[in-house]
């Protein structure tokens, strides 16, 4: 089971010691930094429930969300998900909907937590076509990959301590749709 997602927007985070040299996802050394990483996860947890996004998945040190299409991209023919419908009706086009404004801000607060924690937040972000797919068949589990998902894992992997990077893309994706969202503003480096 696969299917085509033309308008999904993918976020990677991962997380560094603040004023280590270590490279980022070297991160536990012990029992109390483990905790540590266990609480600031929860955090995001916390902060993507209140959002209209969804985490994908957290491997190793990627923290990875998705925009409604990319979660969801088998309901009602790839239409974005029942808890975002409120929000959608605000939009021009749920399909078309790269819910870029809703990512910048969670990535936003995403770094600000990370501080709190004495850790550095490295964000990567990219709008554009996935593949969504269902696999395996003993335990099946659902997979989205495609270039939108290598390059916004490329574009974490490059971050400076505490910033968010987000490709030309999403960039242009946030702009366009800015005159029916006001009420968020991120600075980007692209």
């Amino acid at each position: 089971l696969a299917t085509h997602i033309p308008h999904c927007t993918i976020m990677f985070c991962s997380l560094s010691n603040a004023g280590d040299e270590k490279d980022k996802g070297d991160l536990i050394d012990d029992v109390a930094e483990f905790q540590d990483l266990d609480a600031i996860y929860r955090d995001f947890d916390d902060l993507v429930n209140l959002s209209v996004l969804y985490k994908y998945q957290h491997v190793g040190p990627w923290y990875i969300i998705t925009c409604p299409n990319a979660a969801e991209p088998f309901k009602d023919g790839n239409a974005p998900a029942a808890r975002a419908h409120t929000h959608t009706q605000r939009c021009l086009h749920a399909k078309e909907q790269t819910y870029t404004h809703e990512v910048a801000l969670l990535a936003h607060k995403m770094v600000l937590h990370a501080k709190r924690h004495g850790k550095h937040a490295h964000i990567g972000i990219h709008t554009g076509s996935a593949a969504g797919a269902v696999l395996g068949k003993v335990r099946a589990f659902y997979c989205v990959y495609g270039e939108t998902v290598n390059l916004a894992s490329r574009i974490c992997s490059i971050c400076e301590e505490s910033s968010i990077r987000a490709s030309e893309a999403f960039v242009t994706n946030f702009t366009q749709h800015a005159r029916t969202h006001t009420h968020t503003r991120v600075d980007f480096i692209s």
